[in-house]
């Protein structure tokens, strides 16, 4: 069973809960490892890898079908008001971007030829999240 999550009135609105998601994101903890896990994006970035992830989401919810779907939300809502901050189109694509890594191949003896994109932070974020949610436990074999 989840946590207890407490609504507000503000939260329930004309996207079917969208605040409520955000909201419940925020205090299961996952953006807490998202950001700890990838670290910070640096000095100079405006929005931290969980708030990135909070935009894709926040597109997924209103059902958009693309990234550039964020510049369609943010008009359609308040964010200063929320607290929400939506990222730009341009800003997720290029976290997308950075976290990107190099192919690895592997010819197997019979001549077959496998690709592997293998990146150990987004790895270990998936292994995190895995954790927090409770999908796994530390000790099953799986991790």
């Amino acid at each position: 069973m989840g946590a207890k999550v407490q609504i507000k009135n503000d939260s329930i609105n004309n996207f079917g809960g969208f605040y409520f998601c955000i909201d419940h994101f925020r205090r299961s903890g996952l953006a807490d490892i998202i950001d700890n896990t990838l670290v910070i994006r640096g000095i100079l970035a405006q929005y931290s890898y969980s708030e990135i992830v909070e935009t894709l989401m926040s597109i997924y919810l209103t059902g958009g079908s693309r990234i550039e779907d964020a510049k369609r939300l943010s008009t359609q809502f308040s964010e200063k008001t929320q607290g929400y901050e939506m990222c730009s189109p341009d800003t997720v694509l290029k976290m997308l971007s950075d976290k990107a890594s190099e192919d690895t191949f592997l010819d197997t003896k019979d001549g077959k030829s496998y690709k592997f994109n293998i990146n150990g932070r987004l790895d270990k974020l998936l292994i995190d999240g895995l954790l927090k949610c409770g999908q796994v436990k530390a000790g099953d074999g799986h991790v």
